[in-house]
């Protein structure tokens, strides 16, 4: 890794605060997906399976990055740096949309990175 990369991952500033992953029973891991905020809330969404719940963890980081101030602060800290996280390379991750943010001027289509996930049927929320 290049040591003068800016860690993106939690618990650092930039890192995604909307997390995802399988609840863990006393005989293993849930067959479920759940998506999870900050504060370690299970949102409801019901993802039907991985793809779909790392799908709802960046859609939520890139409302997350339209909060006033947020766009400017990672443009002025990140643009041409180098970003490091524990995803996998092949893996679309909240990394991408940083580096998108940071050094495009244009507004992120969310679709060129992910297949948007949709609300459930009779979910208002969204």
């Amino acid at each position: 890794m290049n040591p003068a990369a800016v860690i993106v991952s939690r618990p650092y500033t930039w890192g995604n605060p909307y997390r995802f992953g399988q609840c863990h029973r006393i005989h293993g891991p849930s067959p479920h997906w759940h998506v999870y905020d900050a504060d370690h809330n299970e949102l409801p969404l019901e993802p039907v399976d991985r793809d779909e719940a790392l799908a709802w963890s960046i859609f939520l980081f890139c409302e997350y990055m339209k909060e006033p101030g947020r766009t400017q602060e990672a443009r002025t800290q990140l643009r041409g740096r180098d970003l490091a996280c524990w995803c996998p390379l092949t893996q679309v991750c909240h990394g991408d949309v940083l580096l998108h943010i940071a050094n495009k001027a244009t507004p992120l289509d969310i679709s060129a990175l992910i297949t948007v996930p949709s609300p459930r049927a009779g979910d208002d929320r969204w």
